[in-house]
């Protein structure tokens, strides 16, 4: 079972990169590319990866081990056979 979820973080990980430089890509013929534009990109993607730390941990310690695999596995896009 560790593997679904080292698998399912590796690949959340890359989805997130993934955005962060496609922001980049759609912002840059508007503003340029810029030490600022590197800065929002990268204030708001920590920001809200923190903010989703956060609710992850609070739902794993109101939640039973079962629970918490259920919630986890049905919110990934992966599911297993």
């Amino acid at each position: 079972m560790l593997v679904w979820y080292q698998i399912l973080i590796f690949l959340t990980g890359a989805a997130t990169l993934s955005m962060e430089l496609l922001a980049s890509r759609v912002m840059t013929p508007y503003f340029g590319v810029s030490l600022y534009i590197w800065a929002g990109i990268l204030s708001i993607t920590l920001t809200f990866l923190a903010v989703g730390y956060s609710l992850g941990g609070w739902l794993t310690r109101k939640l039973d081990r079962d629970e918490v695999e259920i919630a986890f596995l049905a919110a990934s896009p992966c599911r297993r056979s």
